[in-house]
């Protein structure tokens, strides 16, 4: 009897064992279905499958995931085009063949990169909002300007910009609250004629993570409260237009521009904690300079290489500047402009400045003591309508740095000067000029002796001679 159960439980054993393996061999192997990437495009990618297992011409679904979310079911068809996916991305996923019960016949995983993402056009982003939606899309490249402005509405990070990597024209950041630029570091602006702007961003601290950049337009930044230094910028070497660095108090020096190169014009301006102008020690020729309204800039050191300027050099409103230090290979400008410097008592390091095309005016220095330092200057014969206006510069005693001036036609103006009362050194420059282009009786004024042109020609041009 024993014996009897023992054979009966094994033959039931046998059977279930049997049954198992018959129903494994209707699930056929997963490699029957194979996919194809057909297209990487991420505005279109495509896959496509193939499914072998029609032996008995069964009816197939598929349903398609990516990554883990089932993004589409109940697939009749072997092809899926995705919705707009982000660029240079990897996706993986899989395509499960179902039968007509909805049952799983089969899988197989998949996997791509997509292709660079470009937009065509330029992108104006004006709340968090905007950029949060453009960045979601996963462009790469922007062949265009960004244009981040934040005048309406409160911007505060552009982290979700890591896609980013290629900006085909400006960039404009401008009266945001943002830190910080970090989500820009892995960007380049790639064009030479790109425009850099980054203004009124009362919360930015630094730019460590702007774009990678070697050639601009221009670079343009102002009116940025808290921005420190100009680190990020390290690569740039030229700039085909104009630096315009202004109103940023707390800037304290330009060092990290010390690979620049080139720029074609300079406009330093309003930066209440520069103390000088180390960093531009490549720049050796321009087209114009304007140093401004730099209260805490003590010399021009940071320009020593610098030799020559087409058009305008100003120095205007620097009140701690105390000397021209930095200056000495300048040799020719057209004009040169040397305005309210309240701290500034010579200007002997412009002793190398030989040529002057148009015009020098040296005006409201009230610690200012000589004219010793433009002794050399020849103006030269390019232009016509020479001016020479020695103003408001209550030390100054004499112009016998000015005794070899000449020039044919131009305007003359020495006033206002409280000390000084020796006038012969224009003696050279009166006797040989044929075009007065001013009152020969009135172009010296409220100086301490105020002489005629023809008081000078005769011999009465200082007081000491009476």
């Amino acid at each position: 009897m024993h014996k009897y159960n023992l054979y009966k439980l094994t033959a039931i054993i046998l059977f279930f064992i049997s049954c198992s393996k018959s129903e494994d061999n209707q699930l056929p192997p997963s490699a029957q279905l194979t996919v194809k990437i057909s297209s990487t495009n991420p505005l279109n990618s495509k896959i496509e499958w193939t499914n072998t297992d029609n032996s008995q011409n069964k009816t197939t679904y598929y349903d398609l995931y990516l990554g883990d979310e089932l993004i589409a079911e109940h697939i009749d068809g072997n092809t899926f085009e995705f919705e707009e996916l982000k660029g240079l991305t990897e996706y993986q996923g899989k395509v499960i063949a179902k039968d007509i019960n909805n049952k799983t016949i089969t899988s197989t995983e998949y996997k791509f990169f997509t292709d660079k993402k470009q937009f065509e056009g330029n992108v104006e982003l004006k709340s968090q909002e905007d950029i949060d939606n453009f960045t979601s899309k996963g462009y790469n490249i922007i062949n265009g300007n960004l244009i981040i402005n934040g005048e309406a509405s409160n911007i505060t990070t552009l982290f979700s910009f890591t896609d980013l990597n290629q900006i085909n024209g400006d960039l404009f950041v401008v009266n945001t609250t943002l830190e910080n630029l970090n989500g820009l570091e892995n960007t380049t602006l790639a064009s030479p004629d790109a425009r850099l702007v980054i203004i009124n961003n009362d919360e930015l601290t630094n730019i460590e993570a702007v774009p990678n950049v070697t050639s601009v337009s221009s670079l343009r930044i102002l009116g940025n409260n808290l921005l420190q230094s100009l680190n990020g910028l390290h690569n740039l070497k030229t700039i085909q237009q104009e630096l315009s660095i202004g109103l940023n108090p707390a800037i304290t020096n330009l060092n990290t521009l010390q690979n620049l190169s080139f720029a074609h014009k300079i406009n330093i301006t309003g930066n209440e904690a520069l103390e000088n102008l180390h960093g531009l020690e490549q720049i050796k020729d321009i087209n114009t300079i304007v140093i401004k309204n730099n209260t805490s800039l003590k010399t021009m050191e940071g320009l020593q290489n610098l030799t020559s300027c087409e058009l305008y050099f100003t120095i205007e409103n620097n009140d701690q500047l105390h000397s021209l230090k930095g200056l000495s290979k300048l040799t020719s400008t057209a004009a040169i402009k040397i305005i309210n410097n309240a701290s500034l008592n010579n200007i002997s390091d412009l002793s190398n400045l030989k040529s002057v095309s148009y015009l020098i005016e040296i005006k409201n220095n009230i610690k200012l003591i000589s004219l010793d330092g433009i002794q050399n200057v020849v103006y030269d014969n390019n232009l016509t309508g020479k001016k020479l206006f020695i103003q408001n510069n209550p030390e100054i005693t004499t112009l016998e740095a000015i005794s070899n001036y000449t020039f044919e036609r131009g305007v003359i103006n020495i006033s206002n000067n409280s000390k000084l009362d020796n006038f012969c050194g224009l003696k050279k420059l009166l006797t040989e000029i044929k075009h007065k282009d001013f009152d020969e009786n009135s172009f010296i004024y409220n100086n301490a002796y105020n002489p005629s042109s023809e008081d000078i020609l005769n011999e009465k041009c200082s007081s000491a001679r009476f």
